[in-house]
Order: structure tokens, then C-alpha cells, then sequence
């Protein structure tokens, strides 16, 4: 589903989960990474200013300026690292341990630096708390292995991180585990509109499903296919074209400065180029005739509604969908799903919290 869109629920509501809804997996990371950890928790209720002390397992310590801002950052750090031996610290700096490679960070400059930067950190901390080997590949990308699966990723792009190898551990582990895994565990045909780099069309493939997968977007469609490549994905029908409800050629924009994900909805964003648009029914149609579907993925940044009304056939053949619902197009979907023969089933989880925008239905009459 769409980074852009959970980031900014995770930021309205994620960072105060760490006094309201995770206080004891707060206290636990500070008391384990942080030699001063009391006074940080003062600092974090109260405000402040402190120097505080961050340590390893080896004993190295790294000496940092701490005010409320940077505390909150710490907090996430902190419960990423409690129980890891895969970072040490030297020369004021962070080196995250990776399979025969080290990438070192400034950490002073990460807690206290640009979001997207600490984010981006976050993403490459996960991946050595989790023990992935990552490697160079190139001056552009990284090369990951997590889980039995490969993925090449973009340096500087958290998107290909957390919609590629860290999808089922971060970025929606309760819609993977409790949607994704129990549907697909026999395998049948699956579609993934809104592919990106081929996080869910990647998994599919290997779960023994037989894969139609749509991306838009030129850059994200090349990592797809190299991922398939990576994967021995044979059974995967690539199709780098947007779904729509008609065929015509349309715009696409990147609605976040990050560029994690990309929309046929300009919303302010910058226009990144121009794609083919056809309806899902004609794709779906052309690569697996009338089948039936076991699951259809919607992620497409606020275009949902056009998408629906191009893939009638294709969801009255799906026994089950997985899509995101923007708040200004939720109304109207309610009751084409309504309409379609789907019941809602389940609603998404985002850091133990109700995510409302990911939503899972199934048919009513199978």
C-alpha cells in the first residue's frame, strides 16, 4: 500500500504510540541502548536539553546532543536496536552490520537532520536488525537478501527498502501475515495493480501464485523486472501500464517529495512522465482470459475509484480484494464494493493502530 500515505498517519499518530501505546517497548529500548536513559524520558514529557550517551555491545559509547526532537527519533532507534548485535559505533558514528559490509552513519546528524534522511536510516537499521546481507551493486544500488528472497534497491530510495525486502517485516506485516499468506497459501491468480518494485508481486510467485502485475512508472517497472529476474519468477505476467477506466495516454505525478510512490492524481505533485493507461478488465483478459481470481491488489495513490470502474469483469471474478481506500474517494467505493458483491472483511493494522486507508473484502457469494 502507499508509503507516502501511511508515513503521514504514522507521524499525526506513530511517534506519540511511543508515550501512548508502546511505553513499556519505549522504556525497555531506551533503558538497553542509553546509559542516561531516565533523564531521556524526563526530556521526553517535559522538554529539554541534555547530552546522552549511546552504547554497543562491545562497549564502544557515542556521546550525542539530545532536545525532544531528536529524543523522539532516539525512541524509534532505541527499540530497533535493544536486543541487536549488528551496529557498533566508532569515530561518532553508526556502522550497521551487514554480511561482510558496513555502512556508517553520522548519528548526530541523523537524529537531528531532515525526516526523510532519519527515515531512510530507519530503513537500512531495520535491515541489519533483521540480519539481511547487503551489499554495493554498483554506484546506484544496493543488492539485499532477506527471507530467502533478492532484491536490488535504489541507494537513497526507502521506498524500494520497505515496499521490497522489509514489506512483510515493517511495512505491513499484519496485512502480509493475516491477508496476504492465508489467501494466496494455495496459490491461484492473483493481480497487483500498483506493483511498484514487486514486494507483494515478488512473494506471490514464490507462494505458487500465477501473477498479472501492473506499474506505471518506467524506473519502478525496471526493478521490477530485475527483481523477478532475481527470484526465478516465471510465472509473472509484467505489464507496465497504468489501470484506468478507459485506454489513453495520462500523466503521472510523484504527490511526495520522496518519491516513494507515484499517481495518476496530480494533487501538487510534480509531473514525472506520461504512462498508457488501459482498464484492468483488457490486461487481465489478455494474460488469463476468464479465470477466476483468488486476489486483486488496489494501490494506486488516490486513483482507486477509476480503477474500479475499468475492472468490473476482473472483480466479480475475485473472490477476495486488498485496496486502499483514500478518504475522499472511501464513500463512493463503499458502495461499489456494495454493489460488486463484497462484504468487508477486515480493516488494516499500522503499528498496532487501526489503519482505515488499507481495507480487505471478500465476496459475499464466492
Amino acid at each position: 500500500m502507499s508509503y507516502f500515505r501511511l508515513r503521514l498517519m504514522r507521524l499525526g499518530k506513530g511517534l506519540d504510540l511511543v508515550s501512548l501505546n508502546s511505553r513499556l517497548l519505549s522504556l525497555r529500548g531506551l533503558a538497553s541502548v542509553f546509559d542516561n536513559w531516565p533523564t531521556l524520558l524526563k526530556i521526553f514529557f517535559l522538554g529539554g536539553y541534555t547530552r546522552a550517551t549511546l552504547h554497543d555491545q562491545y562497549g564502544n559509547k557515542l556521546l550525542l546532543e539530545i532536545d525532544r526532537v531528536s529524543l523522539r527519533r532516539a525512541i524509534v532507534l532505541a527499540r530497533a536496536l535493544r536486543n541487536s548485535d549488528r551496529y557498533e559505533l566508532t569515530n561518532e558514528a553508526i556502522n550497521l552490520c551487514f554480511d561482510k559490509y558496513h555502512e556508517e552513519f553520522k548519528l548526530s546528524e541523523i537524529l537531528s537532520g531532515d525526516y526523510a534522511g532519519f527515515e531512510y536510516f530507519m530503513g537500512m537499521c531495520w535491515l541489519a536488525v533483521f540480519g539481511a546481507a547487503l551489499r554495493p551493486d554498483g554506484d546506484l544500488y544496493y543488492r539485499v537478501s532477506l527471507d530467502g528472497l533478492n532484491w536490488s534497491v535504489r541507494k537513497g530510495r526507502l521506498g524500494d527498502f520497505y515496499c521490497g525486502p522489509c514489506l512483510s517485516r515493517v511495512f505491513e506485516p499484519y496485512e502480509y501475515r493475516s491477508w496476504f499468506l492465508q489467501i494466496l497459501a494455495q496459490g491461484g491468480n492473483f493481480v497487483d495493480v500498483g506493483a511498484n518494485v514487486g514486494g507483494y508481486t515478488v512473494r506471490a510467485a514464490k507462494l505458487g501464485a500465477n501473477v498479472i502485475a501492473l506499474e506505471p512508472d518506467s524506473e519502478n517497472f525496471a526493478l521490477l523486472l530485475k527483481n523477478l529476474a532475481l527470484n526465478d519468477c516465471p510465472n509473472v505476467h509484467p505489464f507496465s501500464v497504468a489501470a484506468g477506466s478507459s485506454e489513453h495516454k495520462a500523466a503521472l505525478y510523484a504527490p511526495d517529495e520522496a518519491g516513494h510512490s507515484y499517481s495518476l492524481v496530480a494533487g501538487g505533485g510534480k509531473l514525472r512522465e506520461y504512462v498508457d493507461v488501459k482498464t484492468l478488465d483488457e490486461v487481465v483478459a489478455g494474460a488469463i482470459g476468464e479465470s477466476k481470481i483468488q486476489l486483486t491488489k488496489i494501490d494506486v495513490e488516490g486513483n482507486e475509484f477509476d480503477v474500479v470502474v475499468g475492472a468490473t469483469n476482473v472483480l466479480k471474478r475475485s473472490r477476495y480484494l486488498m485496496i486502499e481506500m483514500w478518504p475522499e474517494n472511501k464513500e463512493r467505493l463503499l458502495k461499489s464494493m456494495k454493489e460488486l458483491g463484497f462484504k468487508l472483511a477486515d480493516v488494516g493494522r499500522s503499528w498496532r493502530v487501526t489503519n482505515e486507508i488499507n481495507l480487505l473484502f471478500r465476496r459475499a457469494r464466492s
